[in-house]
């Protein structure tokens, strides 16, 4: 190896290094594939296995496993960001925490399973299963499985427990426990336990427990009050 700076501890950590500097690998496998890459931490079996480029950091059993075009990434969890590739810029943590995403970058996903199966941009998802099968960017979901089944949602804020769990519709704002929780509708308000839970409807504001829970068409409607327009 002409690197240096480097640690390897564990089966075959690091192995296949040749110019790589300052990296650590900890734990059997970690960093094998690693020639070049530097400034890297791979701490667990088999964390950052593929990882061939710089300032990646994996810790967990395959964390990182499949990076080797992406920097910029941090990992913390079982198979944390597993198959990413070429993403960049990615802070995962949690098990299985943007598992399954292989190119996506600037995403934020803290709890376990959260971003698992999302593949785009620009999301910062904060609770277990948080926006776990989310398809679009540029989305706010906080909660446990806020945002959990969402389609095509891009630039929305999901805050409360499985609020906006299966929504499809764009830049709405649901806050409270299963509020907008299969809204289709674009740009809406909804504030209140299970308010708007099957809006279809555009550009509607409802505050309120239920508030708008079975509206299902028009727009510009404004709903304040315990199931007001339920």
């Amino acid at each position: 190896t002409g690197g240096g700076n480097n640690t390897a501890v564990g089966y075959t950590s690091e192995q296949n290094n040749t110019t790589g500097n300052g990296n650590t690998g900890m734990g059997a496998f970690s960093m094998w594939e690693n020639t070049t890459g530097s400034r890297n931490t791979g701490l667990g079996s088999a964390a950052l296995y593929w990882n061939v480029v710089n300032d990646n950091t994996a810790i967990g059993y395959e964390a990182g496993n499949q990076t080797y075009a992406g920097g910029f990434n941090t990992s913390v969890g079982a198979s944390a960001l597993r198959w990413n590739q070429s993403g960049y810029a990615n802070v995962t943590v949690g098990d299985s925490s943007g598992f399954s995403m292989n190119s996506s970058s600037d995403n934020v996903y803290v709890g376990k399973s959260s971003g698992q199966n999302n593949y785009s941009n620009g999301n910062a998802f904060v609770g277990n299963y948080a926006g776990y099968k989310n398809s679009s960017g540029n989305n706010v979901f906080v909660g446990d499985s806020a945002g959990y089944n969402t389609t095509g949602t891009f630039g929305s804020v999901l805050l409360g427990y499985a609020a906006g769990a299966s929504q499809s519709g764009n830049f709405n704002v649901a806050i409270g426990y299963y509020a907008g929780e299969k809204s289709s509708g674009f740009f809406n308000t909804i504030a209140g336990t299970r308010a708007g839970g099957s809006n279809q409807a555009n550009e509607s504001t409802f505050y309120g427990y239920f508030a708008g829970g079975r509206n299902t068409t028009g727009s510009d409607n404004s709903y304040f009050g315990t199931e007001a327009g339920g």
